[in-house]
């Protein structure tokens, strides 16, 4: 498998491609497509749903989740690396 330099995936980045981000494989051993926000489409996203099989996931920060009144996915996170999800359907 060929790994890009991070000078590419800026190239990538500014141009608006994705960039799949793997990591360790010995924490959660799997890809991640990632795109500069300014540069997401409708298209872009039904791609990522369709084939990346899992979640849609944004960052955003804990005031954000609170102007929003996101609640937490669980009351006790149990997860291995303590990802915070929120719920977020009541905003589609």
């Amino acid at each position: 498998m060929k790994m890009n330099t991070i000078e590419e995936a800026i190239d990538d980045f500014k141009a608006g491609n994705f960039v799949i981000v793997v990591d360790d494989e010995d924490r959660e051993n799997e890809g991640d497509f990632i795109i500069a926000a300014e540069k997401i489409t409708p298209e872009k996203v039904n791609f990522m749903l369709k084939y990346g099989r899992g979640v849609l996931c944004t960052p955003i920060t804990e005031q954000r989740c609170k102007e929003l009144d996101l609640d937490m996915q669980v009351s006790t996170n149990t997860s291995l690396h303590g990802t915070p999800y929120t719920i977020t359907e009541d905003l589609l």
